[in-house]
């Protein structure tokens, strides 16, 4: 991005505006109160408690918190509401989680609460692809772990802060930070051939992304990452996996076992990364996953492969090196079978493989020259420094700027200088076609967002 232009009229942009506005909170038939200095029974619609707010609302109420410290039980949220503090930029802070229980078309909304976790259950089995549960985290603050690992959740989070871990199967993270995001597979629910669906990870400040989702195409853009572990992907030939503009310092990605890459890696800055040296095949690594590799500066992976969960106790895995390893404090002890050097992408494989404008050039492995292997390193300069290519562009229409702040998901479009008390509808995803032909294109805009208030 380089001068800030500020455009007066956009018509498409308040047209959608006023559209999400009007979408982001449910239709409802009540307003409900928690006080809890309130004498039951003494005011309409007015609960002292908690349990019994939620326990008198129904699908489509909003349920308004006093601000202020609860010590409460695990609550249970199996409605369609609205679940917030009473009073804009407030915060309700419970001493018990939140337990979700889904339904089909469920909308379920909690905004401005601080709790120490968040756990999606199975549900009530009447949710699918076209009916799923769609739940919107916004503006949260949780001291554990966020947890939605079933099958037809539709789960947004926005401007959330998570401690620990957070674990999704659909849905969108955009702006907020956690230690780790596990994006798992869904078995039952997208499709390995939908062209339209993604899962959104934008303008995040996340540790660890770690992702094995075969389902639904991804969108990696403008995050601050550590490390970016890629297991498993949907790697359907029409679909491309985007990892564009963000800033981190690993990455691996699995060269043995795969079927197909269709990988988009582009205008990056990527840190204390060297070109990698090895790729072991096999092997236990001082007792598998997460014992003792991942403490140093190598990590082991599974390799694309019908198994989709790691080893916890060795077995089959493909660790991507970037120099010695440790596991602990020791040297790790590689048994024979640790004797493959492949570097990615392994050019054997078939599909795209789009490496461009990252600062260098990756080597990649061997011969047959079946993949589309597009390898440019571009320069190690930021501004105007990434792919030219129009489909790039800055939200100011030049050229892509490397690093967070170029191309359509630019941190600068998330982070606006005046937003006056959050008053204004937050669009996070605007897909719109990058290049024009009004003439003989019939042009369609998808979108998603919400209000803060």
């Amino acid at each position: 991005m380089k001068n800030r232009i500020s455009y007066p009229k956009l018509p498409l942009f308040v047209y959608l505006a006023l559209i999400l506005t009007a979408l982001a909170g449910n239709s409802h038939a009540i307003d409900i109160f928690v006080k809890p200095n309130v004498v039951p029974g003494t005011v309409p619609n007015t609960y002292a408690t908690l349990v019994s707010a939620l326990a008198a609302c129904n699908n489509g109420d909003r349920v308004f918190i006093q601000p202020g410290s609860y010590t409460t039980q695990d609550l249970t949220l199996n409605k369609s509401i609205l679940f917030c503090p009473d009073s804009n930029g407030a915060r309700v802070t419970l001493t018990g989680g939140l337990n979700i229980h889904g339904f089909a078309n469920m909308k379920l909304q909690i905004l401005g609460i601080q709790c120490p976790f968040i756990t999606a259950h199975s549900g009530n089995g009447t949710m699918r692809d076209t009916s799923r549960a769609s739940v919107f985290l916004i503006d949260n603050k949780v001291t554990g772990n966020v947890s939605f690992d079933f099958d037809y959740y539709d789960l947004t989070c926005a401007r959330m802060s998570i401690d620990g871990t957070t674990t999704m199967r659909y849905g969108n993270f955009v702006v907020s930070n956690t230690n780790r995001l596990n994006i798992n597979t869904e078995p039952g629910g997208g499709s390995n051939n939908d062209t339209v669906n993604k899962i959104l990870i934008v303008a995040d400040t996340i540790n660890q992304l770690h992702w094995r989702s075969t389902r639904h195409k991804m969108v990696i853009c403008n995050n601050k990452l550590d490390r970016l572990a890629l297991y498993a992907w949907n790697h359907f030939s029409g679909n491309t996996n985007k990892i564009l503009n963000n800033e981190f310092s690993k990455i691996f990605i699995p060269t043995v076992n795969v079927p197909h890459y269709n990988f988009d890696i582009s205008n990056n800055i990527i840190s204390n990364f060297g070109v990698p040296s090895l790729v072991y095949t096999g092997g236990d690594c001082g007792g598998g996953w997460g014992a003792g590799c991942e403490r140093g500066t190598t990590y082991s992976m599974i390799p694309f492969g019908t198994d989709r969960q790691i080893p916890l106790g060795g077995g089959s895995e493909t660790v991507y090196s970037r120099g010695t390893q440790y596991c602990g404090t020791q040297p790790c002890n590689y048994n024979s079978n640790w004797t493959s050097t492949a570097e990615f992408p392994n050019k054997d494989v078939s599909g795209i493989f789009r490496w461009t404008y990252n600062g260098f050039t990756i080597a990649g492995s061997g011969g047959s020259g079946t993949l589309n292997f597009i390898n440019i390193a571009g320069t190690a300069d930021t501004l105007n420094a990434g792919n030219p290519a129009g489909e790039y562009y800055d939200i100011d229409l030049t050229v892509n700027d490397r690093g967070r702040r170029g191309g359509a998901y630019s941190i600068d479009n998330y982070n606006p200088a005046i937003n006056s008390n959050g008053s204004k509808a937050f669009i996070f995803d605007l897909d719109v076609p990058a290049i024009l032909n009004p003439s003989n294109q019939s042009v369609r805009v998808r979108a998603k967002g919400y209000h803060r208030n």
